[in-house]
């Protein structure tokens, strides 16, 4: 008999680096990948930066801009 996986590598055989590197190649976001397949979004999104594929890199610009204008990320977070 075989142990199922583990809760947080359930998805693992599912969205694994090829399939999530097409589905944004595809255009799809992460909420449409997640319905697509049965899963959270934040699943789908743990499973991009466990394989290197979610961008982090910059904050969005209204992060930026909302940092600049209230001086905190306290004052942001409050938004």
């Amino acid at each position: 008999m075989t142990n199922p996986l583990p809760r947080s590598d359930r998805w693992a055989r599912t969205l694994t680096k090829p399939f999530l590197r097409a589905e944004a190649k595809a255009g799809r976001t992460p909420k449409e990948t997640a319905a697509a397949v049965g899963c959270s979004e934040n699943t789908v999104r743990d499973q991009l930066a466990r394989h290197g594929l979610l961008d982090i890199d910059g904050a969005p610009q209204s992060l930026v801009r909302d940092y600049a204008k209230h001086g905190s990320i306290t004052a942001v977070a409050g938004l």
